[in-house]
């Protein structure tokens, strides 16, 4: 029981001495922190919970929201380089001429590897030998690592405040990718 005590009062003081940007009101999430590498910026999108790290080289960040006949569109990129993040509230239907990201509602993430990649082989009408599905994770929140058509994609259904989360960028920068998901908070 001491030793319980102790380790809860260690805790507090940890997380009263660390501190950092919160970005979780949700109870039921843990509260997140960006911990930038050296030498890495660190961004997050106004009104919105998503946040990241990112190397400078990438460019200044660039933020186009756009507001659909329901809810928004939030598309990040970066001047030089660098992936391109969407962030798309579940409500999104486009204006006329514009694009869903997907149909997150149809695409199921907690199933196996070989199920998703039989739903996104039906979903974008590709043969199966020309896509490779992993199951993934960011931000704690399950995903699908797709590569395919010479990009990598992340699809992260219901991130946090009703959103979908997709990131792209060229297959040939995988370890990027995988490194900039990495530090990517919701």
């Amino acid at each position: 029981m001491k030793k319980a005590l102790s380790s809860f009062i260690f805790a507090i003081l940890l997380i009263g001495c660390v501190g950092g940007v919160s970005t979780s009101d949700d109870p039921k999430r843990p509260d997140l922190a960006l911990n930038c590498s050296a030498g890495m910026s660190e961004y997050t999108v106004l009104d919105t919970s998503l946040g990241f790290c990112y190397d400078p080289v990438w460019g200044e960040v660039g933020v186009k929201d756009t507001v659909g006949v329901t809810g928004r569109l939030v598309e990040v990129t970066f001047a030089d380089d660098g992936p391109v993040v969407y962030y798309e509230s579940a409500d999104f239907e486009p204006v006329e001429g514009g694009e869903k990201m997907a149909d997150f509602e149809s695409l199921i993430f907690t199933l196996n590897e070989e199920r998703i990649t039989e739903n996104l082989v039906r979903y974008f009408d590709v043969s199966a030998d020309s896509i490779v599905v992993k199951k993934s994770d960011v931000s704690g929140i399950r995903a699908a690592r797709v590569e395919m058509d010479g990009k990598l994609e992340y699809y992260v259904p219901n991130t946090y405040d009703g959103f979908n989360l997709l990131i792209s960028w060229d297959a040939d920068k995988a370890e990027e990718v995988d490194e900039f998901v990495f530090d990517v908070i919701l």
